[in-house]
């Protein structure tokens, strides 16, 4: 389609038969099984056009895919389906002009062999295709100059122009404007935009826009509009207000409705389309396109008429012969929707949900399923009319009946998760609530939905399971609260280990100490004695040497003691004190070995230390000795238990400069594969009969891992030893 070309004045002719349609040579001749895609705008005037396209086009055995839609996007979307469905031919009235997406679409099209037409404005841009429109500026002109002339030329008119980015709006802007510029005296006072592609129908744009326009400007002659729908909200405003036939109202399209309320004086004139017309050229078109695709592309114009009280006769006339089609359409629809009522009507009644629809003045019930019925125990349709006072107690209905209101105030469906409802019969039951207002062309509330589930046995089941919540909870912090004491008494039996330990090494250099003591106490006494009745060198001198003996093994042996004790002081503060403080690690080593080795003194084991005294932490000493207590008593009484010999060694090295990795092993007997996952396990013991609480290894992974902030890795071979291997933080963090 490269060429084009516009056929001048086609323009309708009255004649007797009526308006001469087209030259009739110019339909082009043989078969008509094509198949036409229609993706056009939902609106009421383009509903009449479709009655005339389906109709000649079953005529001529013309297959019509109709699609309408209401927004931009929409359009773009249906034509892509549209072609995948092999159709011959685009018909569509572009909801938009000069937009991309739409352009592009188009020529998809194109390329794809597909003709496209468009009806009543163009898509724009460089797409060049065959058009079939009418004289929106005529026609807008026509009207303008009419009201013009009605006002005498002089008076204050507001505009309720279409949208601006759809050329069908913009060219009946223009032609309001072309007129306007004759009549000085005629004062444009308000413009403003109707949106075509909304879904809030024109009637109720227009009657909003009307009461702003007549809020600003209470002295208006005229309200000039782009539709007849929105023409008829203008005249809703006007009769609410009482100023109904104060103010004259126009419309276009001369729907049937329109010729009616001129006739009785609620509209003073509109605008007639010949969609007829339209649409008997858009299938030529159609049919010369398909037959020929190398031929011109055509832009048709038809031209509009004012249809007021001086010509409302042959527009009725004209507005009659769709009647037929109409109502043979309707018949059909009322088939289809009957049987589509009785299909929803069994569907809904056999919901098992709660279905029931309320009046919204009233809020009685107009509709209430089975499951409704059945729940209140009532007998179906009883409740008809009925409130909610009528069925609940007045406490209950009261909340419902505000809950009600409030939606129905707000415009806006809500969901209630929970709600408690009452039924004498049941008593108190829990229900998921979604509540749905619906409304008139208007906007005004007509009904509300309601639709229900008896959640009660689930909230119920909500309510046992958080009971025993509550008491798994109760149950777990008592076993936590014993845990607790079994620690602590586990730590107090170690520590008391280490007392009867230490007493028990301390009997020798104290034993020791005493005997020096009483040896040099005797000896001093002897000397004493002599020393009055005669004191010889030779016995002073072995007095001499047995005084320095026995002071150096009280020396000694108190020595000994102190550091017993001092040891035993810093390990029983730090096991009662859990305060970060820097501490050497090998001397911690050193300490806790001291105190073991009365038990270690009386088994056939060694222990090697292998500790650098660079090593120096900012931790907690008393959980880390606690730690090296468990481990060491472990390795004895588990890992090395009736060996006639065995070797714990304790190693230490800086993997990095943040980290220690303090290494405790034992060339004992192991531990077998499927007891390595349970040896940290709380009570976990395989010495239970000699009183083993199973506490050891648990305490010393969960201060590893908690309090020290490290981890710990276990290794272990049966019949070669097994490894614990810390890895703790130079620095611990203090709680």
């Amino acid at each position: 389609m490269a060429n084009s070309g516009f056929i001048a004045g086609f323009v309708p002719v009255e004649t007797d038969q009526g308006p001469d349609l087209l030259n009739r040579e110019m339909i082009p001749q043989g078969p008509t099984e094509i198949r036409i895609g229609y993706v056009h705008l939902d609106a009421l005037c383009w509903t009449f056009f479709r009655y005339h396209l389906l109709i000649k086009a079953s005529q001529q055995g013309i297959m019509v895919i109709d699609r309408p839609v209401s927004t931009l996007n929409e359009q773009v979307a249906e034509i892509k389906s549209l072609l995948h469905e092999r159709i011959d031919v685009l018909m569509l009235r572009p909801v938009a002009s000069g937009d991309a997406d739409l352009q592009a679409i188009v020529q998809r099209a194109l390329m794809l062999g597909v003709e496209v037409i468009a009806l009543d404005g163009s898509v724009g841009g460089d797409v060049d295709i065959t058009t079939v429109s009418v004289d929106n500026v005529g026609g807008q002109a026509g009207i303008t100059n009419y009201i013009c002339q009605r006002l005498n030329g002089k008076g204050r008119i507001a505009h309720l122009q279409g949208n601006q980015n759809m050329e069908t709006g913009l060219l009946r802007t223009q032609g309001l404007h072309s007129v306007l510029s004759r009549y000085p005296e005629i004062e444009l006072v308000h413009e403003v935009e109707l949106d075509w592609g909304s879904p809030t129908p024109l009637r109720v744009q227009g009657e909003a826009l009307a009461r702003l326009a007549l809020a600003a400007h209470p002295l208006l002659d005229a309200i000039i509009t782009t539709s007849d729908e929105s023409a008829f909200g203008v005249h809703d405003a006007l009769l609410d207000l009482g100023l109904q036939g104060k103010v004259l109202v126009t419309g276009f399209d001369a729907l049937p409705e329109a010729l009616v309320a001129i006739e009785d004086g609620r509209m003073e004139a509109s605008v007639y389309q010949p969609l007829e017309m339209m649409a008997e050229r858009a299938l030529q078109d159609s049919l010369r396109l398909v037959r020929n695709p190398h031929g011109l592309a055509t832009h048709t114009q038809l031209s509009a008429a004012v249809i007021s009280k001086s010509n409302l006769v042959d527009a009725s006339l004209r507005a009659l012969r769709l009647f037929p089609g109409i109502i043979s359409e309707l018949n059909e629809r009322r088939s289809q929707q009957q049987a589509s009522a009785r299909f929803l009507e069994t569907l809904i009644d056999n919901l098992p949900d709660i279905l029931f629809v309320k009046d919204a003045e009233s809020l009685a019930y107009v509709r209430r399923n089975r499951a409704a019925d059945d729940w209140l125990g009532a007998v179906p349709g009883s409740l008809l009319g009925k409130t909610a006072f009528d069925i609940y107690p007045e406490e209950v209905a009261a909340r419902f009946h505000a809950s009600d209101r409030e939606i129905l105030a707000n415009g806006v469906p809500v969901d209630i998760p929970e709600e408690v409802s009452y039924l004498r019969k049941s008593g108190t039951r829990y229900m998921h609530t979604q509540k749905i207002p619906m409304f008139d062309t208007r906007g005004k509330p007509v009904y509300l939905v309601g639709v229900l589930q008896d959640i009660t046995e689930q909230k119920m089941a909500e309510i046992t399971l958080s009971q025993r919540a509550n008491d798994l909870e109760l149950a777990i912090e008592t076993l936590r609260k014993d845990r607790e004491k079994l620690v602590a008494a586990e730590k107090m039996a170690a520590l008391g280990s280490l007392v009867a330990g230490v007493a028990h090494e301390l009997n020798t250099p104290i034993g020791n100490g005493l005997l020096a003591a009483t040896t040099l106490m005797d000896n001093t006494r002897i000397i004493a004695e002599k020393f009055t009745s005669g004191l010889s060198r030779s016995m002073l001198n072995s007095y001499l040497a047995d005084a320095l003996d026995g002071a150096d093994i009280l020396e000694r042996n108190l020595h000994r003691a102190a550091d017993l004790v001092n040891s035993f002081k810093q390990i029983a503060l730090d096991q009662a004190s859990t305060q970060v403080r820097r501490f050497s690690l090998s001397t911690v080593v050193s300490e806790v070995l001291l105190t073991l080795m009365p038990t270690l003194k009386k088994t056939p084991f060694t222990v090697n230390q292998s500790v650098s005294d660079d090593i120096v932490l900012n931790s907690y000493p008393g959980p880390l000795e606690q730690v090296l207590i468990n481990l060491v008593n472990n390795a004895v009484i588990h890992g090395l238990a009736g060996r006639a010999s065995g070797q714990i060694c304790i190693s230490a090295s800086l993997p990095d400069s943040d980290t220690v990795k303090l290494i405790v092993e034992d060339n004992g007997r192991g531990i077998p594969a499927d007891q390595l996952q349970k040896v940290f396990s709380p009570f976990y013991t395989t010495n239970a009969d000699e009183g083993g609480a199973g506490l050891g290894l648990s305490i010393t992974h969960s201060i590893v891992t908690g309090l020290l902030g490290g981890e710990v890795e276990l290794t272990s071979t049966v019949g070669a030893g097994t490894r614990f291997c810390m890895t703790i933080p130079l620095a611990a963090k203090p709680r």
